[in-house]
């Protein structure tokens, strides 16, 4: 029964190693949670940035489409009374 002796010793200090790593099993899962909530809010971050980036290029082809429409008016190719544009 020394073998059997033997693997209950090696079991309670396993048991033993293995409680003393739950706090820094603990504080290693916060950390990397941590770490994911703010890589989660940069690429937040970087998709309102990307939306206003588009917001203003719309913004900017719209006024660049509007003067067209106007110099085609103007030019006489276009009617004046273009009911979408009033």
């Amino acid at each position: 029964m020394p073998l059997l002796d033997e693997l209950k010793s090696e079991q309670i200090i396993l048991v033993s190693h293995e409680k003393e790593l739950e706090p820094e099993l603990a504080i290693y899962d916060q950390t990397k949670n941590r770490l994911e909530i703010k890589r989660l809010k940069q690429d937040v971050e970087s998709i309102e940035e990307l939306r206003e980036e588009v917001r203003k290029l719309r913004e900017d082809r719209a006024k660049h489409d509007k003067k067209i429409v106007e110099h085609l008016m103007k030019k006489g190719i276009l009617p004046k009374n273009l009911s979408f544009f009033n």
